[in-house]
């Protein structure tokens, strides 16, 4: 019993040394992870995929069953800030695997522009020009898209990320096995739209015009999708921008 009166008294201590102030700030600095924590900029949307699953409302997995539950914690070269552990994985195999967002309305883009932020772990991508993301007022990807991201790879390591549209950009190259940050910047002056990896050189692409707007987001292996590509392909934070 005296041991025990002795730790009590010491403990008693400390924390009066510490004060309420000091103690909370204590507990703070070994406070969980969160996706707000993400250095992305973020008015219009940020997923982080921590909540067991998505945290934000309008998501589906509409070919491939993804897991957007997915635990990267082996996954830790250039890992971003605001990455819990978890990311959504649609890697594919020979066939459409992918996520899909729904704003519920239109961006026109001819008097609003758009920035689309992710980032992706590439890894063990097979010899192909791959759909990897599509943007644009059809749920169905592919169609009514203002822009299309596609993955090049040789089969042996050399791997590139391009966009398209009615005028595509040039090839960026990423490395495999880390993560990478894509920015595609959809600009109401079409021409202008660019896509740039981990802050480097815009590359300049020209999005779809018309009356092709910004409103259903897909990423992962979206369509055309064949036997022999394969990707391991995990993303993580998806921010949509309007700046």
């Amino acid at each position: 019993m005296k041991t025990l009166a002795i730790l009590l008294l010491s403990c008693s201590a400390c924390f009066g040394q510490l004060g309420n102030v000091g103690f909370l700030a204590s507990l703070k600095s070994v406070s969980a992870c969160s996706t707000a924590d993400s250095l992305l900029p973020h008015d219009t949307l940020l997923e982080g995929f921590q909540n067991g699953g998505f945290e934000t409302a309008n998501w589906t997995s509409p070919a491939g069953s993804p897991d957007p539950d997915f635990d990267t914690s082996a996954l830790t070269s250039n890992k971003p800030v605001g990455n819990c552990n978890k990311g959504g994985d649609c890697s594919y195999t020979g066939s459409a695997r992918y996520f899909q967002h729904d704003l519920g309305s239109n961006i026109d883009l001819d008097t609003a522009a758009v920035d689309v932020y992710f980032y992706v772990w590439v890894a063990s991508a097979t010899s192909q020009t791959s759909r990897t993301g599509s943007w644009g007022t059809s749920a169905t990807p592919g169609s009514s898209f203002c822009g299309v991201l596609r993955l090049t790879s040789n089969g042996s390591g050399t791997t590139s990320f391009l966009m398209e549209g009615a005028v595509n950009s040039a090839a960026i190259s990423i490395t495999e096995g880390q993560w990478s940050l894509v920015k595609i910047h959809f600009d109401t002056t079409a021409a202008s739209s660019y896509l740039q990896i981990n802050g480097g050189t815009q590359e300049a692409f020209t999005r779809s015009a018309g009356n092709i707007d910004f409103r259903y987001s897909h990423i992962g292996g979206t369509h055309g999708i064949t036997g022999g590509e394969n990707a391991t392909f995990v993303v993580d934070q998806y921010a949509i921008n309007t700046p």
